[in-house]
């Protein structure tokens, strides 16, 4: 018996220890299943990160655009562009352009919008600025449709009435004479007043008075045909009537600008002759205008001495004899602080003098024609034509005018009249310093590798290769925004004649605004929120704005070739502006460089390369839109230089301690030189509609966006490399091949 027990209790202790075995392997593959589950978590979360980080450049997006089917070698834009313009067929209505530069736009504008809607931060900046007061009335009055449409035109009413006095005008007709253009301005006909920037050698200042032609209000050449003049004809006759109609139901009389006591008949009759007198006078202007359009000078010659006059010599040479302005009384009262001083012997930058020329003769024939009714007529057209704009649904929607609504009044206004303090708003918000710092460390390798360029150029003497480099040191810069923002006592003096009240219209709002904005000093400023880089010639002065520090440009996630494709080849681009075609001019201090200073060898020699340049886009562009490709060639030289500086300038980068790894998976397909060509060319996708290109040939100084991308590219050896083009392919064409730097 005692030892049929024994071996139960050995059997049984066996069994447990099997058990215990199972149990402990059992655990042990939980355990292992655990821990695997665990790791594929962790690494479905870091994916999720990275394909986070993927999506603020549209790296995803960019795996939709990139057509890695089509050959790089015979057009790299559509390469990598293919899926941005396939799946942007359709613009929205409204659109006439989507590209990465409206994107960053319409992110820039809801950035802003969120801004001006938050009630707490009114609140806070309100106690801080009264401007900042000032500006939230005016985004709020600009939004107030409803308003707009309970008071109709009265505003405009009583806005001519104070500026030409009572109703019943008869025997007082309206001269162009300072006094109604010191009321008036700057609702003013025939010429423009402006601020602009002083290149002289011998001008202590940066800034001028500029005055060039006025177009005429309609912007058309065609009035002369019978379907425009109609149709034109048609609008003027119902803005008229809706004018009188608003003044006799609110004021019980006749607009100010109408004689008094008129019956219908007469009334008819009235519109009638202010109608064709406005026709008139619109069709010779258009005609004097497309004649000599071509004669406005381009900046880079305002250095000639002929088109500088003293202020005393303007009204003899540019109004007829019976005509006398006093332009020194006239910029004494409307001009903002910190302009130049200004007297009889003030020289005034004058652009257009053929067509300013015409337009006394014009002047000189309607203040005859008519008994002086033509010119009369015309001059209160002037005071009527801009505020249009601005009234109720029945004008701007006669008009086709922009929309007050959120996006309409902060692109069209608010940015534009209160963009120092708008901007304070936006970098205190959006802009990142880490990524300043960031892109300023890129801009210091731009500058190395741009001196490497001019170093490496055999066209060049030394002695223009020593003043090249002097430039490029001194060359100033404003990575994100502009630190005068941070000036209070100068932005209050630029404000100072800002004056908008609680009770007052829009309208009233619109012209004070108008009157004191309109000649700021020029100064080297532009609000961080824009979506661009530029370049200023007057300054020697680069600046890349806080709107544009954004995918596909920059991001502080991308690789190292991403952002130099991006935000460092725009860095580049913008340098090389001071080494163009226009720049080469222009000094370390933005002076003009003297005739005899000009180095005539290599000027021959930049003239062949320039020529180059003009052949090869006049070859590659549509010349039925732009005949010439002469007009881009500043940009033509820029994007040249800018990519070959870039990519340079990522080499260095690369053989520093601060290379980035390539934390973008889906690029892994690609080496670091492709990865830097695609990120280049993926900033330039964009889709147009015919009109829309029609408009950017004539209006726009850069090419077209495939151009801008695949002549460039196919320029430059290194991108024929890094993608194993051939020699003859399209992207590397070894007939002509294009370099300035």
């Amino acid at each position: 018996m005692g030892g049929g027990n024994c071996r139960g209790i050995q059997k049984n202790k066996k069994i447990f220890i099997f058990i215990l075995i199972i149990l402990i392997i059992l655990l042990l593959f939980l355990f292992l299943f655990v821990f695997i589950f665990f790791i594929k978590q962790q690494i479905d979360i870091d994916n999720k990160k990275e394909e986070k980080n993927d999506n603020l450049w549209g790296c995803t997006y960019l795996n939709c655009s990139l057509n890695t089917l089509l050959d790089p070698c015979d057009d790299f834009y559509d390469y990598v562009c293919y899926g941005f313009v396939k799946n942007t067929s359709n613009l929205p209505e409204g659109y006439t352009r989507k590209s990465q530069f409206n994107i960053l736009w319409e992110k820039s504008y809801k950035e802003i919008i969120d801004l001006l809607n938050n009630k707490e931060l009114r609140k806070e900046k309100i106690l801080d600025n009264s401007l900042f007061k000032q500006m939230f009335q005016f985004y709020d009055s600009c939004l107030n449709n409803q308003s707009r449409e309970e008071i109709k035109s009265q505003p405009l009413l009583e806005f001519i009435e104070k500026i030409i006095g009572g109703s019943g005008a008869v025997g007082r007709l309206r001269k162009f004479e300072t006094e109604w253009i010191l009321k008036a301005f700057p609702f003013v006909p025939f010429f423009d007043i402006e601020t602009t920037w002083d290149v002289r050698k011998e001008s202590l200042e940066k800034s001028m008075f500029m005055l060039q032609p006025k177009s005429p209000f309609s912007f058309s050449n065609n009035l002369w045909k019978d379907n425009e003049r109609i149709n034109f004809e048609n609008k003027l006759k119902k803005i008229l009537r809706y004018l009188i109609d608003d003044s006799l139901e609110i004021n019980k009389k006749l607009p100010a600008f109408m004689e008094s006591g008129l019956n219908e008949e007469e009334i008819n009759l009235n519109i009638e002759r202010r109608v064709k007198n406005l026709i008139l006078v619109e069709q010779k202007m258009s005609k004097a205008f497309e004649k000599y359009s071509n004669t406005l000078q381009r900046f880079s010659n305002w250095d000639e001495p002929e088109l500088y006059l003293e202020l005393g010599e303007i009204s003899s040479l540019f109004l007829p004899s019976s005509i006398s302005i006093d332009f020194v009384k006239i910029l004494n009262e409307i001009a903002s602080e910190g302009n130049p001083l200004i007297n009889e012997k003030t020289k005034i930058l004058i652009l257009g003098t053929e067509i300013l020329k015409e337009y006394r003769l014009i002047i000189e024939w309607a203040g005859n024609e008519d008994g002086g009714n033509v010119l009369s007529d015309y001059l209160d057209w002037a005071l009527i034509w801009r505020i249009l704009y601005e009234l109720d649904f029945r004008f701007s929607n006669l008009l086709n005018s922009y929309k007050k609504d959120e996006i309409g009044c902060v692109r069209n206004f608010v940015r534009i009249y209160f963009k120092h303090w708008l901007d304070k708003l936006y970098v205190e918000k959006f802009v990142d310093k880490k990524v300043i710092g960031q892109i300023e460390n890129i801009f210091s390798f731009i500058k190395q590798s741009f001196g490497q360029l001019i170093n490496e150029a055999n066209w060049i003497g030394d002695e223009s290769k020593n003043k090249a480099k002097i430039k490029l040191s001194k060359m100033k810069q404003n990575i994100g925004y502009y630190k005068l923002i941070e000036d209070l006592i100068f932005l209050n003096k630029l404000y100072k004649k800002y004056k908008i009240e609680e009770n007052m219209s829009w309208i009233e709002m619109f012209v004070q605004l108008n009157r004191n904005y309109y000649l700021w000093p020029t100064i080297d400023y532009q609000a961080s929120f824009f979506v661009d880089g530029y370049y200023k010639w007057a300054f020697n002065s680069l600046a890349i704005y806080g709107g544009i520090m954004h995918s596909p440009w920059f991001d502080p996630a991308f690789p190292g070739p991403l952002n130099f494709g991006g935000i460092g080849t725009l860095l580049g681009h913008e340098v090389s502006h001071g080494f163009d075609s226009s720049g080469f001019h222009f000094d370390e201090n933005g002076d003009r460089i003297e005739e005899k200073d000009v180095d005539k060898e290599m000027n021959k020699k930049m003239e062949e390369k320039f020529e180059c340049f003009i052949e090869q886009y006049n070859n590659y562009e549509n010349n039925k839109l732009r005949p010439s490709t002469r007009f881009t060639l500043s940009e033509n030289i820029a994007d040249n230089a800018g990519i070959r500086a870039s990519y340079k300038a990522w080499k260095l980068f690369t053989t520093s301690p601060k290379k980035i790894k390539n934390l973008n998976k889906s690029l892994n397909q690609f080496t670091d030189e492709q990865i830097f060509f695609i990120g280049n060319a993926f900033t330039y996708c964009s889709v147009m509609t015919e009109e829309d290109k029609n408009n950017y040939a004539k209006t726009d100084n850069h090419a077209f966006p495939k151009a801008r991308v695949n002549l460039p590219l196919s320029n430059f050896q290194a991108f024929a490399k890094a993608f194993e083009c051939s020699s003859g392919t399209k992207m590397n064409n070894n007939e002509q091949k294009c370099q300035l730097w």
